[in-house]
């Protein structure tokens, strides 16, 4: 469905869709309760970009401990410039170990715009790497010329987050590349700048490396590359508030799987805004791309795409897409495009359901340590040993605290239902692997209280959250119980009368009326009130016990998701009648050497509820048979590999009465 309004209607309206919303930097200060490494006070490193800091750097972020010898997991850069003539490269610990396997760390700037990693003027004036612009291969091992990296790794680089700070690769240093980002699993890039002072970088971020993502970039700035953004994830990665500016060859180069909302790309070159080549997965709503007078298109793609609410302007046409049949669109502004054939059971309407799309808030961290409290301060051991629970409660109800710390190194026994406070505006983790051991009656319960937005974030192993309320919830990076019982093996076939309790932990209970925005996790979770509205970005789940464990129940409200990778060939989504879901962007893989066999269940089972999906891949030697299940007052049917058009793969599917699309609930 494309939409071509003209080119002086299109004028008209551009400084509403080509101009880049920038979010206002933050500062972020943790309080010394918090326990977290300061390259500063800590490592007496030099921030006022006068002295070269490379060697105290890497070697923080190499094999950096704190004063009890733990590896650093929160690193910590104050406001300045860290000017540096070389890479700096994270340590990837290879073993397979729970508490050890490249868990992070976390690098936390403490202002976006002023906390500046900066490469001396004309240090790789040449570059080294064959960044290829067509649809070659893509190169997949970089290892110089990176002023930032997480380095290069197998799928086993967990939760590297990197976020509020700047990469400046300075002048003279066509060669560069700002960022090199690679994370699995769980992990996010988020609140960056990237700068080439003269425009002349090689590639502004880098999504490369062996088998990376998938993971979650958010509310990056990309300025003055060739390209802006290069991307071989194999799995998928959520992208977020994407402004690429000033691209010379490509804004985006997508030779892997990208889903993603809320572009920004402007070119200052004679090139396409996005290249999605023969081996990338592109699912794409809302972006606006600008050009000087050129003869390509704003989006090429060879591979696999859905694309959604694209503007663009001077560019010859929208889209083009060679490989395919239909004709592509050469209209200004693009309604909903997508390559291959869509499928439905009943109401094949062909178009997605749209669902709102809202950002996620941002809550301010509480400059005022006064207003921030820790277990330890209410008398908790830390032990993991010792029960906390008193002194946890104690620090979630403190009156007048807003931020609770959870110390990084402490952990604490939970053996009974926790419940937030009124005045709490933030509990945040320090990135302990594991900072709660917990019994089977821990709970944390989110209910009304003063703040209109409360934000957990930074959380391993948490106690299972309620949400009990009409205020604003964010859950961001916390990830629940993970010291579960070992999982018995799956039978062969369908489990028949296995409780899932018994097999898995539901992690969150979202039963409230308000807006809940989840980022980056795995926990399973039930949606089960007709009010309550739920944007999830970045979602990974890889339980493999089959149909008797469902990671999501959509029971009653709403769920929109941006990029889901899972692993196991198991049912992952049951929607009921008084549930609505959209998912873009979701990824399977299987490999042959897996336990678990696709049984007689679907990925996705829709009863009589809402559902559309744009772009499912699935990769691997296996995948699901069973796509969906779709019952309709009584009258059930299934899509299978057998007799959907693209086998293994949709790029659309639509199963909701037509008179509700855009609609909120049902």
């Amino acid at each position: 469905m494309f939409f071509d309004i003209g080119l002086p209607s299109l004028i008209a309206i551009a400084a509403l869709f080509l101009a880049p919303l920038a979010l206002q930097a933050q500062d972020i200060a943790y309080p010394p309760s918090a326990a977290i490494y300061n390259v500063v006070t800590d490592g007496g490193v030099d921030n006022t970009g006068k002295t070269d800091v490379t060697e105290k750097l890497q070697k923080i972020l190499y094999d950096g401990t704190n004063a009890t010898g733990r590896r650093l997991q929160v690193i910590y850069f104050p406001k300045g410039t860290y000017l540096v003539s070389g890479m700096l490269r994270m340590k990837l610990d290879t073993s397979r170990k729970d508490t050890s396997h490249s868990h992070g760390p976390w690098l936390v700037g403490e202002n976006r715009s002023q906390t500046i990693i900066r490469l001396k003027d004309n240090i790789w004036p040449k570059a080294i790497y064959n960044l290829d612009v067509t649809d070659a291969k893509p190169e997949t091992k970089i290892y110089e010329q990176v002023v930032l990296s997480t380095g290069d790794s197998t799928n086993t680089t967990f939760n590297k987050i990197i976020r509020n700070l700047t990469v400046n690769v300075g002048s003279g240093n066509h060669g560069a590349i700002g960022l090199m980002y690679n994370t699995s699993n769980t992990g996010y890039l988020g609140e960056v700048d990237i700068i080439s002072e003269d425009g002349a970088g090689l590639a502004g971020l880098a999504l490369a490396g062996v088998e990376n993502g998938p993971g979650q970039i958010r509310n990056i700035h990309v300025k003055g590359f060739d390209i802006g953004l290069y991307n071989v994830a194999d799995y998928v990665t959520a992208s977020t508030g994407i402004t690429l500016e000033n691209a010379r060859k490509v804004g985006l180069l997508n030779h892997g799987n990208t889903a993603g909302e809320d572009f920004t790309i402007t070119m200052a070159g004679d090139g396409p805004a996005i290249h999605n080549t023969s081996r990338g997965q592109i699912s794409l709503i809302g972006a606006r791309l600008t050009a000087k007078a050129t003869q390509h298109p704003a989006i090429l793609t060879q591979g696999n795409a859905y694309l959604r609410d694209i503007r663009s302007q001077g560019f010859a046409r929208a889209i083009l897409a060679p490989n395919e049949k239909q004709h592509a669109p050469a209209d200004a502004i693009v309604d909903e495009y997508y390559t291959g054939t869509p499928v439905g059971l009943f109401n094949n309407t062909k178009t997605a359901l749209r669902l709102p799309i809202k950002p996620q808030p941002e809550v301010p961290y509480e400059p005022d340590f006064a207003k921030w409290t820790s277990p330890m301060e209410h008398g908790a051991v830390g032990d993991g040993k010792a029960d906390d629970s008193q002194a946890v409660q104690k620090a979630l109800n403190d009156p007048g605290k807003t931020h609770i710390v959870i110390p990084y190194g402490k952990r604490f026994r939970i053996t009974q239902p926790l419940t937030l406070g009124p005045d709490v505006v933030r509990v945040l983790g320090t990135h302990g692997v594991m900072p709660f051991s917990i019994d089977d009656k821990a709970s944390l319960t989110i209910g009304d209280g003063k703040a209109s937005v409360v934000i957990i974030e930074g959380l391993t192993n948490c106690p299972p959250i309620y949400v009990r309320t009409a205020r604003t919830v964010v859950l961001d990076s916390v990830r629940v119980k993970a010291d579960m019982p070992e999982m018995p093996k799956a039978p062969e076939g369908q489990p028949k009368n296995l409780p899932p309790s018994k097999y898995f932990i539901v992690g969150y209970f979202l039963m409230g009326s308000g807006d809940v925005f989840i980022n980056n996790t795995g926990a399973s979770m039930i949606i089960d009130n007709p009010q309550q509205r739920v944007w999830m970005r970045h979602y990974n789940s890889e339980l493999g016990q089959g149909a008797a464990i469902v990671p999501i129940e959509v029971k009653a409200g709403t769920l929109w998701v941006l990029g889901w990778k899972s692993e196991n060939l198991v049912q992952r989504v049951r929607i009921h009648k008084q549930g609505t879901m959209e998912m873009t962007g979701y990824n399977n893989y299987e490999v042959s050497n897996r336990r678990q066999k696709d049984g007689d269940w679907p990925i996705f089972e829709i009863i009589d509820g809402r559902f559309s999906c744009n772009l499912l891949v699935q990769h691997g030697s296996q995948a699901n048979r069973n796509l969906i299940w779709e019952t309709r007052n009584g009258v059930k049917r299934a899509l299978t590999i057998e007799n959907n058009p693209g086998k293994r793969d949709f790029p659309l599917y639509t199963g909701y009465e037509p008179q509700t699309r855009g609609s909120s609930t049902n």
